[in-house]
């Protein structure tokens, strides 16, 4: 749909004089491609939500209609079942959460595209903690989400080039190991707490239990 509305656009450009006309045929037609695009990812979710986001951002990079619309993906955010929360701290940490936790909150006080945070007290000092989980098989789903969206943008940037978004996908790719790696974020928030103890800034960084800390 994508491509024919492209394609229309075009041939009633060129029965026009360069002007307001065009534009205005122009910003229609990015505007229906951007509501598509949307209402793909919302059907599609993982991944493409994430993309979605990504791009809502890249304000001057794509068509203004395209930030517009993408926007409202940052309000479609997944939500795991405490069960599929439970199920993974104790793959991560071999212990059932009963055992770790004298209270859990069901509902997460933030949740993201890759996990979810909860907050909780730990069993026997009941230290009030924030426990951050990875939606179940989100790896899995998105690796193989960010190889058909890298075709996607490989094909939308050959019918449209001023759309091209195969440089986005492409960053997307490589930080993506990363994101899912929480150790990276783990040795991120330790250096950040090094550096700002060492620069005497009052600013409170989280501290890691690390023998509550999953791969």
């Amino acid at each position: 749909n994508m491509y024919r509305r492209i394609q229309q656009c075009e041939a009633d450009c060129e029965k026009l004089p360069a002007g307001p006309e065009q534009d205005e045929l122009w910003r229609e037609c990015h505007r229906q491609n951007a509501v598509g695009m949307r209402e793909h990812a919302e059907q599609a979710k993982g991944l493409f939500i994430k993309a979605g986001q990504f791009l809502s951002s890249l304000v001057g990079a794509l068509p203004d209609e395209y930030s517009r619309e993408l926007l409202s993906l940052t309000d479609h955010l997944p939500i795991s079942t405490l069960e599929e929360v439970f199920r993974t701290i104790q793959k991560d940490v071999h212990r059932p959460p009963k055992e770790v936790f004298s209270s859990f909150e069901r509902l997460p006080i933030a949740s993201a595209s890759i996990a979810q945070v909860h907050k909780a007290k730990l069993r026997g000092t009941s230290q009030v903690v924030a426990v951050k989980v990875q939606h179940e098989g989100v790896d899995r789903v998105l690796l193989e989400d960010v190889r058909t969206l890298s075709t996607v943008a490989g094909r939308v940037a050959y019918w449209a080039p001023d759309i091209d978004f195969t440089k986005a996908v492409e960053e997307m790719a490589e930080a993506l190991p990363f994101e899912l790696d929480f150790r990276e974020e783990r040795r991120a928030v330790d250096r950040a707490g090094r550096v700002i103890r060492k620069a005497g800034n009052r600013t409170i960084v989280p501290r890691v239990d690390k023998k509550l800390f999953g791969p």
